[in-house]
């Protein structure tokens, strides 16, 4: 004799929710019936894993963002997300994947916070183009900044002034090397470099190169006032280094691992 599938009573949207509210499992709610989710393995977990980091490097200029798991989702809906007791809730229209998206530099310099740089119309106006140079040249800047004064805060106690100027001085010294090494192909990287050299760092570098050979950092009070200028310098070129992080396509903003006590809150909202 065949057995006789057991007929479950239809069960509401809203029971469900109260039962997940003091249920131990998570279930899934299918037109009525109520069905156990088995809880996920390892090779399921990196995949999500993996996909979540992909979708959010692809969305984190965008006004959308990629959320891995235990929300519960219902189609067709206005895009929602709130938390009612323990759950958390997510309620949107089914996703679909945006096309590749295209910025000009006078719309990425906004972004950025950064429209203080000098460009002619016609350049703000050209669409931002990053080739496989550009992004080996920018992820070779962004270690270069993220491991010097430029974006590090200089110690008040140990720190020292004329080795700071050096290291920024640097810089021009190395982006040379880095264009030179990647050649015309990393026109984008070049543009963006050249301008923020000559607009942001020279003026500083020109200034405090002066100062220095006159004997100002034997002055406690030039000394306290090239650190002023130096954190207010910082505050571009942690900037310009996230520019370069975009640009590189690197998925983790690195200048966040040690910026904890910063009050730079433009670098991590842009």
């Amino acid at each position: 004799m065949a057995a006789v599938a057991e007929k479950f009573d239809y069960l509401s949207v809203a029971d469900y929710l109260a039962g997940e509210e003091i249920s131990e499992i998570k279930h899934e709610y299918v037109e009525g019936q109520v069905y156990a989710m088995a809880g996920a393995k390892i090779n399921h977990n990196k995949i999500v894993r993996n996909m979540s980091s992909l979708l959010w490097n692809h969305l984190r200029h965008q006004p959308c963002e990629p959320l891995s798991g235990d929300m519960l989702m219902k189609r067709d809906m206005l895009c929602l997300t709130f938390r009612r007791g323990r759950i958390a809730y997510a309620l949107f229209h089914p996703l679909t994947l945006p096309k590749e998206t295209h910025m000009i530099w006078r719309d990425w310099l906004k972004q950025w916070k950064m429209t203080k740089l000098q460009l002619n119309p016609p350049f703000l106006n050209v669409e931002l183009k990053i080739a496989n140079a550009d992004k080996d040249a920018a992820w070779e800047m962004y270690i270069e900044l993220l491991t010097r004064i430029t974006t590090q805060t200089l110690d008040p106690k140990d720190g020292d002034e004329k080795t700071a100027l050096d290291s920024i001085y640097k810089l021009f010294e190395i982006t040379r090397e880095i264009i030179k090494r990647h050649g015309r192909d990393s026109l984008e990287f070049t543009k963006l470099a050249i301008v923020v050299l000559n607009q942001i760092i020279r003026p500083f570098t020109a200034r405090w190169h002066k100062h220095s050979v006159s004997g100002a950092f034997s002055d406690s009070v030039q000394r306290d006032l090239f650190r002023k200028e130096l954190a207010e310098l910082q505050i571009d070129l942690r900037r310009y280094t996230g520019m370069l992080g975009y640009m590189a396509g690197v998925e983790t903003d690195l200048l966040l691992l040690e910026q904890a006590e910063t009050t730079d809150t433009d670098v991590a909202n842009h």
